[in-house]
């Protein structure tokens, strides 16, 4: 897991390929029955909500009682192409990316609405 994926640690090469940049908070998944880690870090606007309950843990002394894997890079990396606040609050499921981010391209081709 890479637990800070936000756009800063995204870098588009010249050829438009995306690259993932700073790995030192990388690590493997987080088990609740397994042995904690000794610190956590990450970037809190685009945290998991997992993440958010085991780093709080870890930076309390108690023991890590959720799951912490891939998918709270996946998380990060959704909030990070969506452009929205968190979800819940303004997210739209059924709004397309480069109608919430104008950043986003539309790519090509561009399916239609009803594909």
């Amino acid at each position: 897991m890479h637990l800070d994926i936000k756009p800063t640690n995204v870098l588009l090469a010249a050829d438009g390929q995306p690259m993932l940049l700073d790995f030192h908070l990388a690590r493997g998944p987080i088990h609740p029955d397994g042995v904690p880690p000794r610190g956590m870090g990450g970037t809190p606007y685009f945290m998991s909500p997992e993440q958010q309950l085991a780093m709080e843990a870890v930076c309390a002394g108690r023991p890590v009682t959720v799951e912490v894997d891939g998918r709270s890079d996946v998380y990060s990396l959704g909030l990070c192409c969506t452009g929205v606040e968190r979800p819940g609050a303004a997210a739209i499921a059924s709004a397309r990316l480069e109608e919430t981010n104008p950043r986003v391209s539309v790519g090509w081709p561009t399916p239609s609405r009803n594909a």
